[in-house]
């Protein structure tokens, strides 16, 4: 997988999780709601304090839940931000490969051009930013 395609998954997988700790939260305050809806309708103490306790132990879980779920959506967003940032240094580094050959004969321009093209495509790095680089230099030094 290239750094575009690895950074499109991760944040789907956010997504898909920031979803579920949004459900995970309504069904915690729907708890709450359940526990006041039913406060008044209890007749025997000894069945209001069987659902209070397992009110909080579910309250308990969800919040346990809730917080896992929330480091891992921190682990995500971190691992985004260090591919961004190899993305970035790796197409920093290589971005001088893209610049306008300066050249007026059209002979030698198409050798430098294709010196150039061909530098780019067997250059080490990760295929997206070989991919963008490419896009770059094409547009940078397009053929009359």
């Amino acid at each position: 997988m290239n750094y575009d395609e690895r950074v499109r998954v991760l944040i789907e997988l956010k997504v898909d999780l920031s979803g579920k700790l949004e459900m995970m939260e309504n069904e915690e305050e729907l708890l709450c709601r359940q526990k006041h809806d039913f406060a008044s309708a209890w007749s025997n103490a000894k069945t209001e304090d069987a659902y209070r306790k397992l009110n909080e132990a579910v309250r308990k879980k969800i919040k346990e839940t809730t917080e896992y779920a929330r480091e891992i959506d921190e682990k995500i967003t971190d691992r985004i931000k260090r591919i961004e940032a190899a993305y970035k240094a790796e197409y920093q580094s290589n971005r001088s490969y893209t610049w306008r050959i300066a050249e007026i004969d059209p002979i030698k321009f198409k050798q430098k051009y294709n010196e150039r093209l061909n530098q780019l495509s067997y250059l080490s790095c990760d295929g997206s930013v070989k991919t963008r680089l490419i896009k770059e230099f094409r547009q940078n030094n397009f053929l009359k």
